[in-house]
Order: C-alpha cells, then sequence, then structure tokens
C-alpha cells in the first residue's frame, strides 16, 4: 500500500489508527480500510477533495467524508454538547442557590450582631473595614469549598471517563486534571462568596451607632387580608407565619425557589429508571415486534431471503427489511444517516413517534425523524438528494 501525496498541497499529515499497512477489521497485512489525514492551517477539506479523489480512486475508494459528516464525531460532539451544558446548568443552580444561603446566614449574624458593630462604628471602625472582615470569611469558605471539590473531583472524572473509553475509541485513553479548570472553579466559588457577601452584609451601612441599640423595625407591607373562615382555621402561631411571608415577599420567594429545584432535580434523577424502562417498552412492545434478527453480509433477492427464513425451525412468519447508510444533501447541508426499507403492510416493525402515533411506509418519498430535517431545513413536502 503505497499513495504519493506529495504533490497534493495543503497536507500535514496521512494515518491510520492502527498502522498504514494492518487492517483492523479483518487483521490482514496490506489492506486498508479506513485512512484519516490533518491539514495544515490555512487549508479547508474542498481544496483537497478532488485531488485525494483523482489519487485515492485506483485503490478502491468508496467514500470521502469531512470529519463534521462523520457520525462517530456526530455522537461525540452531541455528547461534549450535553456535558457542556450540564456543566454550566447544574453548578449554576447550586451555586444560587448557595449565594441565597450563604446571605441569609450573614442577615441573621449582623441583626445578632446590631449591639456589636454599633459599638466598633462607635469606636472608629468604619464601613469598609467591617465589610472587608465579613469577605475575608467569606472567601475562606469559597476556597476551602473549590478545593474540597476538586479533591472530590479526581476519582469522579476518573469513573466517567472510564464509561467512555469502554464505549468510545479514544485516541488518548487516559485521564488528565487540567489545573485551569481547577483554578476556573476556584474563581467561579469566590465570585460567588463575594455576590452573597455583598448581599448579606450590605445592611451593615444603615447601621448607627444610636440606632444599633435597638432592635431593627419590621418591614413594613400591605396588611394580609385573610377572610374569615380561613382565619378561623388557623391559629395564632400559624397566622403570624403567613404575615412573616407576606411581608418579606422576595425572601419567600428565593426560599421557596431554593427548595424547588434540589427537588425538582432528584425527581428528575429518580424518575430516569421509568423513563428507560418506557423506552424500552416500546421499542420492543410496539416498534419492533420480531423474537429474531438476522443480519446478512450482501444483497439476496427478496423471496430468497423469506424462503430462507422460514425453513428455521419455529419460524411463522417473516419478512425481509433492506437497511443502507446514504448521505442526504438539501442545498449546501449534508447529512448520513441510515435508511430502512420495510414492506407497505408490516407486522413486524412499525413506524411510531413520540406521540404514538403509527405511520405507514410511503411509496413515493421518505419519512425523515425531526432531528434530522432541522438539521438539513427540510419540510414536508421538500426534495432531498440521496
Amino acid at each position: 500500500f503505497s499513495i504519493d501525496i506529495t504533490e497534493i498541497d495543503g497536507f500535514d499529515n496521512l494515518h491510520h489508527p492502527e498502522g498504514i499497512l494492518k487492517d483492523s477489521m479483518v487483521d490482514q497485512k496490506g489492506l486498508v480500510t479506513e485512512l484519516g489525514f490533518t491539514l495544515k492551517d490555512g487549508y479547508r477539506f474542498a481544496d483537497v477533495r478532488t485531488a485525494l479523489e483523482e489519487q485515492l480512486s485506483p485503490y478502491g475508494l468508496s467514500a470521502l467524508t469531512n470529519r463534521n459528516d462523520q457520525i462517530s464525531n456526530y455522537m461525540l460532539r452531541s455528547e461534549f454538547s450535553q456535558l457542556t451544558t450540564m456543566g454550566i446548568v447544574l453548578p449554576a443552580i447550586f451555586l444560587a442557590i448557595s449565594v441565597f444561603m450563604l446571605s441569609i446566614v450573614l442577615k441573621t449574624l449582623i441583626d445578632r450582631a446590631r449591639g456589636l458593630i454599633g459599638t466598633l462604628k462607635a469606636f472608629g471602625a468604619t464601613d469598609r473595614e467591617l465589610l472587608t472582615a465579613y469577605l475575608k470569611q467569606s472567601l475562606a469558605l469559597g476556597t476551602v469549598g473549590a478545593l474540597l471539590g476538586s479533591v472530590l473531583a479526581i476519582p469522579l472524572g476518573r469513573f466517567m471517563f472510564a464509561m467512555y473509553v469502554d464505549y468510545f475509541n479514544l485516541p488518548y485513553p487516559y485521564y488528565d486534571n487540567f489545573i485551569s479548570s481547577r483554578l476556573v472553579g476556584l474563581g467561579i466559588a469566590l465570585l460567588t462568596s463575594i455576590l452573597a457577601t455583598l448581599w448579606g452584609v450590605k445592611d451593615i451601612l444603615n447601621i448607627t451607632p444610636a440606632e444599633s441599640m435597638r432592635p431593627a423595625a419590621p418591614n413594613t407591607a400591605l396588611q394580609l387580608l385573610l377572610s374569615k373562615r380561613l382565619a378561623a382555621l388557623l391559629n395564632t402561631r400559624q397566622k403570624m407565619g403567613l404575615r412573616a411571608v407576606w411581608r418579606s415577599k422576595s425572601r419567600s420567594l428565593v426560599i421557596a425557589l431554593a427548595i424547588a429545584f434540589p427537588f425538582a432535580l432528584t425527581s428528575v434523577l429518580f424518575s430516569f429508571d421509568s423513563v428507560i424502562d418506557q423506552m424500552f417498552y416500546d421499542q420492543f412492545e410496539k416498534v419492533q415486534l420480531y423474537d429474531l434478527k438476522v443480519s446478512l453480509a450482501q444483497y439476496v433477492p427478496y423471496d430468497d431471503a423469506i424462503h430462507a427464513a422460514e425453513q428455521l425451525d419455529g419460524v411463522y412468519h417473516s419478512e425481509a427489511a433492506g437497511e443502507l447508510t446514504l448521505l442526504m444533501r438539501h442545498g449546501h447541508l449534508t447529512q448520513y444517516a441510515a435508511l430502512m426499507v420495510l414492506e407497505q403492510n408490516s407486522t413486524l416493525y412499525h413506524i411510531m413517534d413520540i406521540q404514538q402515533q403509527y405511520y405507514s411506509p410511503p411509496t413515493d418519498g421518505l419519512i425523515i425523524n425531526s432531528k434530522t430535517a432541522a438539521d438539513l431545513q427540510l419540510k414536508e413536502g421538500d426534495l432531498v438528494e440521496v
């Protein structure tokens, strides 16, 4: 096996995952079923595609695909997109809850230390000095939390990375600890602590030595009007609790959200088992109704396939289906997909959407899932090149 690529400008490297002279699928030297190459900076795939096709055609070139159009690359990009989304949404929710809880704790500490704060101000302490003291406490807590999270991330990261190594053929199957990500986490933790502190201790600016000798005045709010029937059902403590909630609407709303988010996340996580069970039930009880599927190595005429299947012991009904990999093009957009060819009145494989509505295989077109149609910007009635 040899290819002269020195005349094609733009190449940086030409390689094969298992070695140029050994095929990883059939374990035979001199055969190659997959080639990969990288381009120099400033070059695009379209710049070398024609020249590559001309030089590789004598060796039996079957397809030349850009990395963005490969199914494996699509799967990895989708997985990375999901991880990025989860890595942003979940920490943001918990950090928001942390900001609120830390600010509530600081507000409570300030209310209890009004006399001490007023005394310190009377002796010359400035607002800046008092704020700095609380900021140092919150920064210390943020630093400890970030360091603890960095330590716990190592075994959890190794465990998660090991699962990806089992399912994907990664070019670098080794887990690394990146200091940059730990520093970013530390910066986010410190910023969160600073925001919580500024929100929680801003009341220090309103404390004067004279007013600190008496308790803080309660917030004024509209009177909570209860119906006579509801008021008769509540005792004094319950009425006081409702008035306290009504008096501090924003704080009550944040507390409710702080309770709702963890409960919602817990409910979603615990419902995964039921959702997956339902997915498998729909797939194997409503879509794929066959008991045995035989994949053939090459094309076989329809009648021959049906006759051979019926010769198997215990088979009382059989159907033939075709499975092809195709490239669909709509305008400048391309997408690889798997095409399934079914009998018109198939009883062993049904086409069903997420609303459990069934469709018959069309005779003059294709049924395309909504994700692929969105990627190709297709709508019902459009023409697509296959």
